[in-house]
C-alpha cells in the first residue's frame, strides 16, 4: 500500500524476527548494533529507523527479506546486486564475523537505491512482517550445505 500509494516512495522495509540457535542468541544481541526492539528465549527483533549513512553496515543493516521496492530500480541502479560488497570486511567487522560467508548483497542493493534515489524514497514500515530461521535455530533442522562453510 505504501508503495502504491507514494509514487515517490521506491523502497519499504520492515523488522523481521530472527531466530537463532540457543547458544548465539545472547553474543548475537550483545554485538548487533541496531536496535532491540524485541527478544524472546530463541530470537530478537531489531529495527532500523534512522538511516544514518555514517552507521550503514552497521546500525543501519537491511536485509532483502524485509524490503519491498520497485521493480522498475534495476534500470536506474544496473541490476539486482554486486556479489561482493565494497565495504564487506568493515560490514563483518560491526556484525562480530557472525557470518563470513555472506556476501553483503542485501546492504549494497540498499545503499544503491538509497544513494540513487535519497532518504526520502525510503519508508520503514515499523511492523514485524518476516520470521528469519538461522541455520540451527530450534525452530528449523540446519541444512547440510552449511556444514561445509
Amino acid at each position: 500500500k505504501v508503495l502504491e500509494m507514494n509514487p515517490e516512495m521506491q523502497l519499504v522495509h520492515c523488522n523481521s524476527l530472527n531466530f537463532y540457535p540457543p547458544q548465539v542468541l545472547q553474543r548475537v544481541m550483545a554485538s548487533d548494533q541496531r536496535k532491540l526492539v524485541y527478544s524472546g528465549n530463541d530470537c530478537a527483533c531489531f529495527s532500523c529507523e534512522e538511516l544514518t549513512e555514517s552507521e550503514f553496515g552497521a546500525a543501519v543493516y537491511i536485509d532483502t527479506n524485509e524490503m519491498m521496492h520497485r521493480a522498475s530500480v534495476f534500470r536506474e541502479i544496473g541490476g539486482y546486486w554486486n556479489t561482493f560488497h565494497p565495504r564487506r570486511k568493515e560490514i563483518q567487522a560491526y556484525q562480530g564475523n557472525r557470518y563470513l560467508y555472506r556476501r553483503h548483497n542485501d546492504q549494497d542493493l540498499f545503499e544503491r537505491i538509497y544513494y540513487r534515489y535519497s532518504r526520502q524514497s525510503i519508508y520503514h514500515l515499523n511492523k514485524m512482517l518476516v520470521n528469519y530461521y538461522y541455520p540451527g535455530s530450534n525452530r528449523t533442522r540446519q541444512p547440510q550445505w552449511f556444514e561445509h562453510i
